[in-house]
């Protein structure tokens, strides 16, 4: 794997050992943030969360476009070996923070910190309906006024995204095959949604 774009483009990253995790595939991972920068500017000083975080390689892609800092988390500890030696090799370590917790409970944390990010990057299990996640963080606050949070996920386990949870409204889905990548963002009073399928 490769970071896409900003300063350190081009670096690569080493994902986990063993089977467990999904990577993003560089050209998904491309177009999230073609996406992200195109409809909601750029990352320069954004604080960044990322959600089943694996390599860290969304949650570094952001860092290497400016993003200010990210916190990333996964409960597995060669994720977080992953994460630390990726970051380190970037020169990111210093705007870099790690939970090495569940989901569930590290945003339970968070929020009691009193957390807030501008993005918020999840990447769950294909196999787990992620509804269930959008609804925790819809009530978490943990999402900034303005906010975005991009979700790739299966397209056969959310194949049609509510078009508001909580204060979330849909803004967009887009299709690659088997991943789709969908877009909600805090406080938006008129959801655009347009699909856009590709194979």
């Amino acid at each position: 794997m490769r970071i896409i774009g900003g300063a350190a483009r081009g670096r690569t990253i080493q994902a986990p050992p063993g089977q467990r995790t999904r990577p993003t595939t560089d050209r998904v991972r491309e177009s999230l943030f073609a996406i992200i920068e195109s409809g909601w500017g750029a990352l320069e000083g954004a604080a960044v969360l990322d959600l089943y975080a694996g390599s860290g390689a969304l949650g570094l892609e952001a860092l290497s476009r400016g993003a200010a800092r990210a916190t990333f988390v996964d409960v597995a500890t060669a994720c977080e070996r992953a994460i630390k030696a990726n970051a380190e090799r970037l020169q990111f370590a210093a705007r870099v923070s790690l939970l090495k917790l569940r989901v569930t409970p590290a945003l339970r944390l968070l929020a009691q910190q009193g957390e807030s990010f501008g993005l918020i990057l999840a990447d769950p299990p294909y196999a787990e309906d992620p509804l269930p996640l959008l609804e925790q963080l819809a009530g978490s606050g943990l999402l900034a006024p303005g906010g975005l949070l991009t979700l790739e996920h299966g397209r056969r386990e959310l194949p049609a995204p509510p078009p508001t949870v909580g204060q979330l409204a849909l803004q967009s889905s887009r299709i690659y095959g088997d991943t789709a990548l969908t877009f909600y963002e805090r406080g938006s009073a008129e959801p655009d949604v347009s699909p856009d399928q590709q194979s």
